[in-house]
């Protein structure tokens, strides 16, 4: 388990879970091939599951218990890739199975009391960059009685927040199989043409689309800045006017 966890004040319960995925971004340095490969050592692995502490904390004023995990052995190369997705599912499953147990008063590996204060039944997946689409593959994943997953201990997924999502390995035809917001920044200086809205058109056009799915534009946003972690986008919208002061 390596992660950020924020947990309401007070007694009280049990609170939602939202779950933060972060982005594709490098977590360990790069060699002579400009591939981060993982696994590194943990004294120069890049947090990027920190740089949403803000979230978490703002979450958990707001009666959420919030989790953000580290995925970099997801986003990052190794020694020869898994399919897509997988190494994800591992790292989500065991961290909703400690809490499980935490949230029922056994082993507690999380550092604050966790006993009877998270509801597992309902779940909100965030996801910024490739964490988007990778929230969606977890959703239906989770949310498809047909898998193994009506036996799990927690889900399924309630919602989905997609921040600044790219579109390179789920896709988006299909739908999504719960309510879903969708936020792209209108000065996204990496996914520079907005791929995130792909799930919300290929939503609107599915006939087995029952849930509600919005699509929202933030003004003077970039792809970065969502995490406090990341520097400035790879591409500068210098020549935008309404992208020169940036969120």
């Amino acid at each position: 388990l390596n992660g950020l966890i924020a947990v309401p004040a007070g007694e009280g319960g049990a609170f939602p879970l939202v779950v933060v995925l972060h982005g594709n971004h490098p977590g360990c340095p790069l060699d002579s091939s400009d591939v981060d490969r993982w696994p590194c050592d943990r004294e120069v692995e890049q947090p990027n599951y920190r740089g949403f502490d803000y979230l978490l904390q703002t979450l958990a004023d707001n009666g959420y218990v919030a989790l953000s995990m580290n995925i970099n052995a997801e986003n990052t190369l190794g020694f020869g890739e898994p399919i897509a997705g997988e190494r994800l599912g591992q790292i989500f499953d065991q961290h909703m199975q400690a809490l499980a147990k935490a949230a029922s008063g056994g082993e507690n590996l999380f550092g604050v009391d966790l006993n009877g204060r998270v509801d597992l039944s309902r779940i909100v997946l965030v996801g910024h960059s490739r964490g988007g689409e990778e929230s969606v593959r977890l959703a239906r994943e989770l949310n498809d009685e047909k898998t193994e997953s009506v036996n799990l201990p927690y889900g399924p997924i309630s919602g989905l927040v997609l921040l600044a999502s790219a579109v390179t390995a789920v896709n988006p035809d299909g739908g999504i199989p719960v309510p879903t917001a969708i936020i792209l920044p209108v000065c996204d200086g990496d996914v520079i043409s907005q791929d995130g809205q792909h799930f919300f058109e290929a939503a609107r056009l599915a006939p087995q689309q029952t849930e509600r799915i919005i699509s929202v534009w933030l003004e003077q946003a970039n792809h970065n800045f969502f995490n406090r972690n990341l520097g400035p986008d790879p591409f500068w919208l210098q020549d935008r006017p309404d992208c020169s002061s940036i969120l």
